[in-house]
């Protein structure tokens, strides 16, 4: 395991990013300060949580090894440091956990509006009348090679994917970003629905189902609603559209796909979930995880069986699930038990992160800098139980670039049955 999690690559992490931090003109980081012992204290805080919740710290060599890192870390702090800097440290000691799930953000975070495209950052929408696609010239005071040099090396992700998904939540503490010369803001948040239904064509309709973080029963009345309504309208085929869903609570998964196909499944095979103090105590008062909080073992281990799921509204028309690299977590596992099972057409491209990977976030505040720190506690195994595979979900029908939809719905249309 130790030769796995220290391989060259991440073993180099720390390094790069503290010589490309150097290249920052000095003057134009302009966030907040704060002096040497408050970093320390708050870095000292986020690896006593991390070392004591996160499942690869069961192991004490592990843990020797992460805790040199973070002393090394520790004298490398200036008199006083710049907030971006600091968060960019710490963020390049969780990067090394290659686990999407354990990372650093600013209370009021939100990601750059744009794409990693090799070794290009590209607009992601159109922004301020520069269109989608557009390339970034400049990031603050750095071109865009550098700021994208610097986010990768202290980005989170289980693979070069997973870690370029998330460089465009660290690029705004590099300053501006430009494209075509002009400043490129920030577009207004996603005002659109969590869940909407639209007829994308005559007798088809699309399932926008765009993040299953929330009240899970809630979730799952809705899509009882929603799949009775549509059991009584005439239907060719239903597209369910997971791109861009960054997860939340599997139990909507497990809602969802119970509608579109009678045949057993399961969002995953085993959980092994460490018990830490710090977990058990934000659980606390919740009865569905009692046992949990009540356990005095190192770990507990959950199993699912696949099962044939029981739901009053099925429908019995073709289905294609649309996915792309920025699926993940619970959606992620969605599309996981899709492919595992059979239960639908996969349509796109392939999530960032394996099935095989961490998850069940456990957050908290740095005492000085007031960063958001999420540290993983679980292990998850892939709904086919091949705890080995690092595969990621693979579509059944691989769109490349935009048209992701209008293929899914390609593919529905020539299956209509001919009107008799």
């Amino acid at each position: 395991m130790i030769r796995w999690l220290y391989s060259r690559a991440s073993t180099l992490r720390v390094v790069p990013l503290l010589v490309l931090l150097n290249l920052v003109p000095q003057g134009q980081d302009s966030s907040p300060r704060i002096g040497r012992e408050q970093a320390a204290a708050d870095l000292r805080h986020w690896w006593a949580v991390v070392q004591a919740a996160h499942p690869r710290f069961e192991d004490a060599a592990a843990r020797t090894h992460m805790g040199a890192a973070v002393e090394r870390t520790l004298l490398k702090f200036a008199e006083e440091e710049s907030h971006s800097a600091f968060h960019l440290k710490i963020a390049s000691l969780a990067g090394r956990l290659s686990d999407s799930h354990t990372y650093l953000r600013r209370p009021d975070q939100r990601p750059a509006p744009v794409l990693v495209q090799g070794a290009e950052l590209r607009l992601a929408r159109d922004v301020d009348g520069v269109p989608a696609g557009t390339a970034i010239d400049r990031v603050g005071a750095l071109s865009a090679n550098v700021a994208l040099a610097i986010a990768r090396s202290a980005a989170s992700g289980e693979n070069d994917a997973a870690r370029d998904a998330n460089v465009p939540s660290l690029l705004p503490l590099l300053g501006t970003l430009s494209a075509a010369g002009r400043p490129i803001g920030f577009p207004p948040s996603d005002q659109r629905p969590a869940l909407e239904i639209v007829w994308a064509a005559e007798r088809i309709a699309c399932m926008h189902v765009r993040t299953m973080a929330g009240d899970a029963a809630e979730f799952a009345a809705w899509f009882d609603r929603a799949f009775e309504e549509l059991s009584e309208r005439p239907l060719d085929g239903l597209l369910i559209d997971l791109r861009g869903n960054a997860g939340g609570s599997t139990a909507v998964g497990d809602a969802l796909l119970s509608h579109i196909s009678p045949k057993p499944f399961r969002l995953f095979a085993e959980k092994i979930w460490r018990v830490s103090e710090p977990m058990q105590r934000s659980l606390q008062g919740q009865p569905e995880f009692a046992d949990y909080v009540r356990s005095r073992a190192a770990s507990e281990r959950y199993t699912l069986e696949a099962r044939a799921p029981y739901v009053a509204h099925r429908l019995r028309v073709p289905v294609i699930v649309l996915i792309n690299e920025h699926t993940a977590s619970a959606a992620m596992m969605t599309a996981g038990a899709v492919q595992d099972f059979g239960l639908a057409v996969l349509v796109g491209r392939s999530p960032a992160s394996p099935p095989n990977y961490f998850g069940e976030v456990y957050e908290f505040t740095l005492p000085h800098s007031r960063l958001v720190a999420g540290v993983s506690t679980a292990r998850f195994t892939r709904p086919n139980g091949d705890a080995a595979s690092r595969a990621r979900v693979a579509p059944d029908v691989v769109v490349v670039g935009d048209g992701i939809l209008e293929v899914g719905l390609s593919l529905l249309e020539a299956n209509r049955k001919p009107a008799r």
